[in-house]
C-alpha cells in the first residue's frame, strides 16, 4: 500500500490578528519590503523555496522572497526563519448548531511527490482521538465518500487510513474534504454560550478559521484577532494566524441566542 501525508493547504491572505498564547520560536525581526514604504516586525517564517510569512502584533503578511530587501539591516535571510520542519496551512469552516454540536470542515491536499500511483493516505490518531476520528466523514475531489479505518501504530499508538477511489498520479494533488462532528463542543451557562477550540499543533502551522454562528446568535466576546462579517443574515467569525510547533493557545467565542 502506497500512502501519503495528509497537506492542509488555503490560499493565505493578510488578515487582524494578535498575539497567540505563547511566543514563536524565533525572535521577532524588522523586514523592509519593495513596494512598501516602512518595516515590518514580527515572526519572520520561510513557507517555501520563494514564499515567505511574517506574524506582526497585529497582523498577519505573506510575500515571496524576491521582496525581501533587508532583514535587520541585512541582506541576507537568517538561516534561523527557514524553519526546522515543515510548516502546515489549515483552513476550517465550523458550523455552530444551534444546541451546542459544531461541524467542523477542513480542506486537505494530499501532495504525490512519489514516482508510483497513491491509492491511500494515513496520519497518527491519539487516544483522546480515537472516537472522534471513528466519526469523521472524507469525500474527494470528485465527490466520493472514502474508507476510513483507524489501525494499531507503532509504539502503541493508532493510525488513521483512508483509501482512494481514485488513485494519485505521480506529480498531482488531490484534494480532500473531511467533516468532524463534535458533540457539545459549544456548552450553555445562564443565557451565554461558550464554544473553545483548543489550538496545540505538533508542527508549525498556519490557521485560517471560518466559524458560522446560529440563526440569530449575538456575539458577547471573541478571542484575540478574530473579525465578524455578517452575511445573508448570519454571523461569521474569521481569524488567521502563524501558530508555531507546540504553541498552546484556547480559543474562546461567546455568544447568545434568541
Amino acid at each position: 500500500m502506497n500512502t501519503a501525508i495528509i497537506l492542509l493547504t488555503v490560499l493565505l491572505t493578510a488578515i487582524t490578528a494578535e498575539p497567540a498564547g505563547s511566543a514563536p520560536a524565533t525572535e521577532p525581526v524588522t523586514v523592509q519590503l519593495s513596494g512598501i514604504d516602512h518595516p515590518l516586525v514580527g515572526h519572520l517564517r520561510q513557507i517555501n523555496d520563494s514564499r515567505f510569512l511574517l506574524q506582526g502584533e497585529k497582523q498577519y503578511y505573506e510575500f515571496s522572497g524576491d521582496q525581501i530587501l533587508t532583514v535587520d539591516g541585512r541582506d541576507e535571510v537568517p538561516d534561523s526563519v527557514r524553519g526546522t520542519g515543515r510548516l502546515i496551512a489549515s483552513s476550517f469552516y465550523e458550523k455552530i448548531l444551534p444546541g451546542g454540536d459544531v461541524e467542523v470542515w477542513s480542506r486537505n491536499d494530499v501532495v504525490n511527490d512519489t514516482p508510483r500511483m497513491l491509492t491511500s493516505t494515513s496520519w497518527g490518531v491519539a487516544d483522546w482521538e480515537l472516537e472522534q476520528t471513528q466519526e469523521k466523514e472524507i469525500y474527494d475531489a470528485y465527490g466520493n465518500r472514502l474508507n476510513l479505518q483507524v489501525v494499531p501504530g507503532v509504539d502503541g499508538k493508532h493510525q488513521a487510513v483512508v483509501e482512494f477511489l481514485v488513485p494519485v498520479a505521480p506529480t498531482e494533488t488531490m484534494g480532500l474534504v473531511v467533516k468532524t462532528l463534535k458533540r457539545g463542543a459549544s456548552a450553555i451557562d445562564g443565557d451565554t454560550w461558550r464554544y473553545t477550540f483548543n489550538v496545540d499543533f505538533s508542527e508549525d502551522r498556519t490557521f485560517l478559521r471560518k466559524i458560522e454562528l446560529p440563526n440569530g446568535a449575538t456575539i458577547r466576546a471573541t478571542y484575540a484577532g478574530c473579525r465578524s462579517l455578517v452575511h445573508g443574515g448570519k454571523v461569521f467569525l474569521l481569524s488567521q494566524r502563524y501558530y508555531p510547533a507546540n504553541t498552546v493557545d484556547p480559543l474562546t467565542i461567546e455568544y447568545t441566542l434568541p
